[in-house]
C-alpha cells in the first residue's frame, strides 16, 4: 500500500513557490505534509474493499446449487396473494384496519415519526414519483401544487429558522449540494423577479424579439395563492413569499474529459432536478404551504445564479457565464423555487473567489474561441461593440460572450473547458480545505492553487479516456463534501 506522495516537501515547496518559513507564518501547520499530498492522488480503477474485508470463493452462506431453481419474481411475502395463503382474508382485514387506525391516531397526536414534516417526507417520495412524467397536469412544476395535508392537525408551524433547517434537510436528501434563502421584498420583486418565463427550449423561435409568446411574469396583490393563465404567471402579492436556492453538483471529471462526456454532465443537473422539484413540491403541500417552481427544467422564476450568490451560495467568478461555490467550484447547476414557507435568509458570502478570479485567468487560457475577456470588470457589457443584451445589468464584473460560445461547438453551452480547467475544480482534500480558508483572507496560497493541477491532476485531461478509468463515487461526485459538522447524524 502507498502511504506517501513520491514528491517531497522540498520540491513540492520550491514548485509552488512556497517555503516552510512562509507556512509557518501564515498559521499553516502541516503535520505530515506527505500525508496530505497523498490524499486523494491515486485513482482506484478496481473496486477496493476496506482492509478488514477479503475476498473468499465462495459466499460465507452455504449455497447448494443442486437444490436452486429459476424462481418466480412475484412469489414473495409482499405479493397479497401469498399472504392471504399464509395469513388468510380475515386476517389481513383486521391487520390493515389496525395499522390505518394506529397511523390516524398518531397522526393526530403529532407524535412520534408521525407528525406533519414525517408524512410529508414520508409519502412524497411515492407520490412524486408517480407524477414525474405528468408534466401537464396540476401537481406539474408550474402548477400551485394544492395543499393536500391529510393531517388532522393542520398547517406545519416552525420558526424561520426551523423552517430553513427544515428545508435544508429535505433538500440534501433530495439531492442537493449546497442552500441558502432570501427573502422576496418590493426590491427583488421590482427589480430580480423575471419579467418572462424561459420557456421553449433554447432553439426556439419563441425567444425572437420580441419574444411576446413567452408568458408573462406578475404580481396579483389581492391575491394570497398563485395561479396560471395562458400568457402569464401570477405570484399572490398578498402573501410573502421566499426563494429557497440551491445547487445540483454535477461530474467534475466529465467537464475536465470534455465532448460528449462534458454534455452528459452538464445535462444531468436537469435529470436530477425533475425529480427533486415534484418530491420538494410535494412534501411543502403536505405541509400545508405552496411551492412555485419551473414549467421545464430549464426556466424558473428568478435567475438561479443570481439567487445563489444573494442567498450566499457561491461567488461570480471572472466568467459571467457560471458561479463558483466553496465547497464545490465550478461544476454545479443552480435552481431556485419560490414558497410562502417562512425563511430566514441567508446572506452572501466572501470566501476569497471573486479577488482569486481578477488575476487567474486560467479560464480565458483555456478557452478556444475567446469567449471570456481578460481585462477589468465593467458596469457595462458589450459583445462585438454592441451593447450585450444578453445578461441583466446592474453588477460590476467581466462578461462572457454568451452567443460566441453557444454556437462555437455542437454542444449545448459550449465546450465546458473554462468549468472543467477552473482552478476552483478541487476535491475535498484536505490540504485543499487549508488553502481554501487561506485563500478568504490572503493572496498567500493564490499561486498554489495555480499550480495544484499538476500536482494533484487536475484541469483538462489530456487523454479524455481517462474518465473510463476513474472509479466514481455514488452520484458522480464527494456528496459529504458540503457536510460542515462533521460525521452526519452527531
Amino acid at each position: 500500500m502507498k502511504n506517501h506522495s513520491t514528491v517531497s516537501r522540498r520540491d513540492f515547496m520550491k514548485a509552488i513557490g512556497l517555503g516552510t518559513a512562509t507556512l509557518g507564518a501564515a498559521g499553516v501547520v502541516a503535520h505530515d505534509l506527505d500525508e496530505i499530498l497523498s490524499v486523494g492522488s491515486d485513482i482506484d480503477t478496481d473496486r477496493k474493499h476496506r482492509w478488514w474485508v477479503k475476498e473468499k470463493d465462495e459466499p460465507t452462506v452455504e449455497v447448494d446449487w443442486t437444490l436452486q431453481t429459476r424462481w418466480h419474481g412475484a412469489q414473495t411475502g409482499q405479493c397479497t396473494y401469498w399472504q392471504r395463503q399464509y395469513l388468510t382474508q380475515d386476517e389481513l382485514d383486521r391487520r390493515s384496519a389496525a395499522s390505518t387506525e394506529f397511523t390516524n391516531n398518531a397522526r393526530k397526536a403529532d407524535k412520534g415519526s408521525f407528525r406533519v414534516k414525517d408524512y410529508a417526507l414520508g409519502s412524497c417520495q411515492t407520490a412524486a414519483s408517480s407524477q414525474a412524467s405528468n408534466w401537464g397536469v396540476v401537481r406539474r412544476p408550474t402548477g400551485t401544487l394544492q395543499c393536500n395535508n391529510a393531517n388532522a392537525t393542520g398547517k406545519y408551524q416552525g420558526t424561520p429558522e426551523e423552517n430553513s433547517r427544515l428545508i435544508r434537510n429535505v433538500l440534501r436528501i433530495f439531492g442537493a449540494g449546497d442552500v441558502g434563502f432570501g427573502m422576496l421584498d418590493q426590491q427583488k420583486k421590482d427589480k430580480f423577479v423575471l419579467s418572462h418565463l424561459k420557456e421553449g427550449g433554447n432553439s426556439s423561435t419563441t425567444w425572437l424579439p420580441p419574444l411576446t409568446t413567452c408568458r408573462r411574469i406578475d404580481f396579483d396583490n389581492t391575491a394570497t395563492i398563485g395561479y396560471e393563465e395562458t400568457e402569464r404567471i401570477v405570484l399572490p402579492g398578498a402573501t410573502q413569499l421566499y426563494d429557497a436556492a440551491f445547487t445540483i453538483p454535477m461530474v467534475k471529471q466529465g467537464f475536465r474529459a470534455g465532448g460528449q462526456l462534458k454534455g452528459f454532465s452538464n445535462s444531468s443537473r436537469y435529470r436530477h432536478f425533475t425529480s427533486l422539484q415534484l418530491q420538494l413540491q410535494w412534501f411543502i403541500a403536505h405541509i400545508g404551504y405552496y411551492m412555485y417552481g419551473y414549467p421545464t427544467t430549464m426556466g424558473g422564476l428568478v435567475p438561479s445564479q443570481g439567487a445563489g450568490m444573494l442567498t450566499g451560495i457561491c461567488e461570480n467568478g471572472r466568467n459571467s457565464g457560471y458561479s463558483i461555490t466553496p465547497e464545490f467550484g465550478t461544476i454545479n447547476g443552480f435552481f431556485s423555487l419560490v414558497t410562502d414557507l417562512p425563511l430566514a435568509s441567508t446572506r452572501p458570502i466572501d470566501a476569497g473567489i471573486w479577488r482569486f478570479c481578477q488575476t487567474c485567468k486560467k479560464c480565458v487560457e483555456n478557452c478556444p474561441f475567446d469567449c471570456i475577456p481578460d481585462g477589468e470588470p465593467t458596469w457595462e457589457p458589450m459583445i462585438n461593440g454592441k451593447p450585450d443584451l444578453c445578461h441583466s445589468p446592474g453588477r460590476k464584473q467581466t462578461w462572457q460572450n454568451g452567443p460566441q460560445c453557444w454556437t462555437s461547438t455542437g454542444l449545448i453551452g459550449g465546450c465546458g473547458n473554462c468549468m472543467g480547467a477552473c482552478t476552483f475544480n478541487t476535491d475535498g482534500a484536505s490540504v485543499h480545505d487549508v488553502v481554501r480558508a487561506t485563500l478568504a483572507t490572503t493572496s498567500l496560497f493564490n499561486g498554489f492553487l495555480w499550480r495544484a493541477d499538476k500536482f494533484f491532476g487536475y484541469g483538462m485531461y489530456e487523454d479524455p479516456n481517462k474518465f473510463w478509468d476513474i472509479n466514481f463515487p455514488t452520484w458522480g461526485f464527494d456528496t459529504t463534501f458540503g457536510n460542515v459538522s462533521g460525521r452526519y447524524g452527531k
